[in-house]
């Protein structure tokens, strides 16, 4: 009982810090309102990790079309859903054309991700809505980027391209002002809080 009471304590304070901080519906929409593209290669080899190059190239030309006028996230993921055939078939035939045989398995879900730094944004580790193609084995490194808002195949900034989509001040200063020491610790309660959510779940799952 006295465990348990602590745990509750620390969480209550947790969450208090965070509210502080940062309104807790804004933190989470951080990861409600970010698509990310994960494709996972099928080894470490040079040969797979080119060919996975190559696959998330025919991936993100793809994507700029699918893409190109959705209104928003839930809009992006209908896109994506409808299309997924496509998508998969798209990345297979790279594949093949490269002269591998590897199955290639594409599915939109929720994925865990690291802490990961891009040129202009740093997002939190946690969970996220994931466009995932898996390539053979899919034993091998890697490849992240943001689909949407559209980071990796828009023309406009990133805070542009954020402000665009729904994206509050708050929010962009949050995951792009990262040098910035007052959002650096906003950045790791976010990050702290949706981590521990994660594990808790994992806990009971």
């Amino acid at each position: 009982m006295k465990k348990f009471l602590l745990t509750f304590s620390v969480l209550v304070l947790i969450i208090a810090l965070l509210a502080f901080f940062i309104p807790l519906s804004e933190a989470a929409d951080i990861y409600n309102g970010i698509l990310r593209l994960h494709i996972l290669a099928n080894s470490d080899s040079a040969e797979d990790q080119n060919l996975k190059l190559k696959v998330r190239d025919v991936v993100l030309e793809e994507m700029k079309v699918f893409l190109a006028d959705c209104n928003d996230l839930e809009d992006a993921e209908k896109i994506i859903n409808d299309n997924i055939e496509k998508i998969n078939s798209l990345a297979k035939d790279a594949v093949i054309s490269d002269g591998y045989e590897y199955n290639v398995t594409t599915t939109l879900t929720i994925e865990y991700y690291p802490e990961k730094e891009y040129e202009d944004l740093t997002l939190p580790s946690g969970e996220y809505r994931s466009l995932r193609v898996i390539i053979g084995e899919g034993s091998g490194q890697n490849w992240w980027c943001v689909l949407y808002p559209p980071v990796c195949t828009g023309s406009a900034s990133v805070k542009e391209e954020l402000a665009e989509t729904g994206f509050t001040t708050n929010q962009i200063k949050l995951i792009t002002d990262t040098d910035n020491e007052k959002y650096t610790v906003k950045f790791k309660f976010v990050e702290f809080f949706s981590d521990l959510k994660y594990k808790v779940k994992k806990l009971f799952s």
